[in-house]
């Protein structure tokens, strides 16, 4: 496939929009934004389940949760073994999900790996017992 003088230019355009959002992020900034996992997390056996009895969207759907954490966690200056509360608005909105599907959804994730993940009429609440490790922060014992 031959590269024309205008796929040149989205190319280009495309590269520059992510140097200028990398220049905005707060990794440029030197603050950390990212968590730990493994690069085998969709082999995990978990993992592997879950995508089989709920499909591929259920595995964004569990990392997405983990991000949302984990952001908050950082933002925060939390240690990240802090149950997380986030509004069911902003649940599916990050999940991209209706919030007539939202509890199908997180009971989903929930029976397969989470240890803790309530539902309530106005909102979510997410424990991810192995966050602190994704984050880099581990107890001493």
């Amino acid at each position: 496939m031959a590269l024309t003088s205008s796929s040149l230019k989205h190319l280009l355009g495309s590269i520059g929009l992510i140097f200028a959002l990398a220049k905005k992020s707060k990794m440029a900034n030197g603050r950390k934004n990212y968590f730990r996992h493994s690069a085998a997390a969709r082999r995990d056996e978990k993992i592997v389940n879950l995508i089989e009895r709920y499909g591929k969207e259920a595995y964004f759907h569990y990392f997405a949760l983990l991000e949302m954490c984990a952001q908050k966690a950082l933002a925060e200056d939390l240690n990240g073994d802090e149950t997380f509360v986030f509004h069911k608005r902003t649940v599916c909105s990050e999940l991209m999900v209706t919030p007539q599907r939202l509890s199908g959804h997180l009971l989903a994730i929930q029976s397969s790996l989470l240890g803790d993940l309530v539902v309530t009429p106005d909102g979510v609440k997410i424990k991810f017992p192995n966050l602190p490790k994704y984050l880099g922060r581990y107890d001493n014992k």
